[in-house]
């Protein structure tokens, strides 16, 4: 598979394409991390959003930080982890995608909660839920739920977690 985005963008380049070039690297990127190849993915997704910022694609730059910072955060690099995520938020804010600066401000709460910054996870899960709710995403909305569940596991709100994640149990079977 690698070797077909290689080849796609490749051919792009050659066509004087370099965003549907980079377009193709967004792929590659999630592949190598996939494969556990977590530089090469960081690299490539550098690289792509570079090129998508000379392009003036903020709303694909922004998509590719929520990208790196979510494998950031996977290798319990959160302080990295933390720019990304807060770069692609404010991408997307400019933008007006409230959809994608929902699913950000989950990931970041996910990465402050990983940081023991328990307040402000809670802020931003809660603010990624209302956004999620007024946009009508069920599918976030429980993912958020069992985010908000486990951080209370964390802060030792055990009653709080089960109520937490029963909606989220509940809102996934509907």
């Amino acid at each position: 598979m690698l070797g077909h985005l290689e080849e796609a963008e490749s051919r792009f380049q050659r066509l004087c394409l370099p965003h549907t070039a980079a377009s193709t690297q967004v792929s590659k990127l999630i592949a190598l991390a996939m494969l556990g190849r977590y530089e090469e993915a960081i690299e490539t997704g550098l690289r792509a959003r570079d090129i998508f910022l000379e392009h003036g694609d903020q709303l694909a730059a922004g998509k590719v930080e929520h990208n790196l910072g979510n494998i950031c955060w996977r290798r319990d690099r959160y302080r990295e982890a933390e720019e990304f995520l807060k770069s692609a938020r404010e991408r997307f804010v400019a933008a007006g995608d409230q959809r994608q600066v929902t699913l950000a401000e989950n990931s970041l709460a996910t990465n402050y909660t990983f940081l023991h910054d328990f307040r402000r996870a809670e802020e931003l899960y809660r603010q990624a839920y209302a956004r999620a709710e007024e946009a009508g995403l069920a599918a976030t909305q429980a993912e958020i739920e069992a985010s908000m569940g486990n951080l209370a596991l964390f802060r030792g709100r055990y009653r709080e977690a089960l109520d937490l994640l029963e909606r989220s149990r509940r809102r996934y079977s509907t």
